[in-house]
């Protein structure tokens, strides 16, 4: 049984004390879905890096599989 795809990109998080996980799949037009996981710290210093990640590189963090 496959799984009908609903939405071209999403994001799985997953949160726990220590640590957040986060996995984006993006779905190209032929129906082949890529997958990216970052894990990060929940502690000032992990969340502060990940939100300069994100500033600097928004379009590679949420399009996967449209990096240049």
């Amino acid at each position: 049984m496959a799984l009908k795809i609903v939405y071209k990109i999403f994001c799985g998080i997953d949160v726990h004390k220590t640590f957040v996980a986060a996995c984006i799949a993006s779905t190209n037009k032929q129906g082949v879905t890529t997958y990216k996981s970052h894990r990060f710290s929940t502690y000032t210093k992990g969340l502060k890096q990940q939100l300069q990640k994100i500033i600097k590189r928004p379009f590679e963090i949420w399009n996967p599989g449209k990096q240049s």
